[in-house]
């Protein structure tokens, strides 16, 4: 206890004493939770101005993944060497939705509009109005060109002719030292053909799901902190300041491969909560496709690697509630996320953050 006590009062005084001899931390610069990490901006949607000029049966979308990247401008340094110019910051931004639209009609055989020497991106691009936050810890970014894709038909895949822009403005990214980059808000308009929305966007990185094994949301996978107890060895990699909750961002019947997919259970409990639309669609859609349907009930269907393919073979059709497919096809994405609470632009912060303690191994991830 001694020895306790004895430590305690040395880390006070150093750290009394490194007070004085600090200095002025410098401030974070603006910047994104990065794509390349191999997470997106978990980013929900609300419509502010009503679909124009949509089909019949048309969903607005509940939310995207959103991939941004930041980047600083290259230069020529005095001597004529390389350079990048720290007082510039650029950024792109790309929506999960439009890149597996791309994806797909390129795996069919379309030549996209996007890519090297063609007049198109898939990404939206930009640059921040300042290389550091403002006094709200705000990066705002400036004029932002779109993404805009035009896709051509596909006969031999039964896929539509396809002309798809995605304008962004009012983007503003949240960085601190602490959260540098995770929360974003902006205004987005969908132009898909002669159909016309416009959301608000507000995004938390990293994009984690929420959708539990037995496919209902569960708000604790959004826990920062390790649960050795609950089987999760790792956090959920978001920042313990953000304020979460979890919601539906796709399609509730949309299969997401081996992460996600139904598979064997060793227990009946495993099964609590299951989701009776997808049981159903799914023992239909193996049906249809060849294989044995499980019995109903039971956790054994969709196991892996069932995989979406046409609109003639996808659990869930175009159309439904939260679908994000156009082409005929879906994505094989969780439908759950961890999104910021609320409906307030960013910083949304959790006004007790806790406090995660190592457990061996134990932490947050990423």
């Amino acid at each position: 206890m001694k020895t306790t006590k004895t430590l305690a009062w040395v880390v006070a005084l150093s750290a009394a004493a490194s007070g004085f001899l600090s200095c002025t931390q410098p401030p974070a610069a603006c910047q994104v939770g990065l794509a390349g990490s191999g997470y997106g901006f978990a980013t929900k949607f609300t419509v502010t101005t009503a679909p124009q000029g949509c089909p019949t049966g048309f969903t607005p979308q509940l939310g995207d993944i959103i991939g941004m990247e930041a980047y600083h401008p290259q230069g020529a340094g005095p001597d004529g060497s390389t350079t990048y110019n720290p007082d510039i910051t650029t950024m792109a931004m790309q929506a999960d939705t439009l890149g597996n639209e791309v994806r797909v009609y390129g795996s069919a055989g379309a030549d996209p509009s996007s890519g090297l020497g063609k007049p198109d991106q898939a990404y939206a691009f930009g640059t921040f109005v300042n290389a550091n936050p403002d006094a709200n810890n705000q990066c705002p970014v400036g004029p932002i060109a779109p993404a805009v894709q035009k896709l051509q038909a596909v006969a031999a895949s039964s896929l539509p002719a396809d002309s798809v822009e995605y304008a962004w403005s009012n983007v503003s990214v949240y960085v601190t030292a602490a959260d540098q980059g995770t929360q974003f808000a902006g205004d987005l308009t969908i132009t898909d053909n002669a159909c016309v929305v416009t959301y608000h966007a507000v995004g938390l990185w990293p994009g984690v799901s929420c959708t539990g094994f037995n496919g209902m949301p569960n708000a604790d996978l959004c826990n920062p902190c390790a649960e050795p107890s609950l089987k999760r060895p790792v956090g959920s990699g978001i920042s313990p300041d953000a304020q979460t909750t979890c919601v539906q961002l796709f399609s509730e019947t949309d299969p997401y491969k081996s992460t996600y997919v139904y598979q064997s259970c060793a227990l009946d409990s495993d099964c609590a909560g299951v989701s009776t639309s997808f049981v159903s669609a799914c023992i239909g859609a193996m049906a249809a496709s060849g294989s044995t349907p499980a019995v109903p009930g039971s956790c054994t269907f969709c196991q892996d690697n069932f995989d979406c393919g046409p609109a003639s073979s996808c659990i869930s059709p175009p159309g439904g509630s939260g679908d994000q497919q156009r082409g005929g096809f879906c994505y094989n994405r969780a439908p759950y996320f961890c999104v910021l609470a609320g409906t307030a632009d960013p910083p949304v912060l959790n006004p007790s953050p806790p406090t995660c303690e190592s457990s061996g191994g134990g932490g947050s991830s990423p």
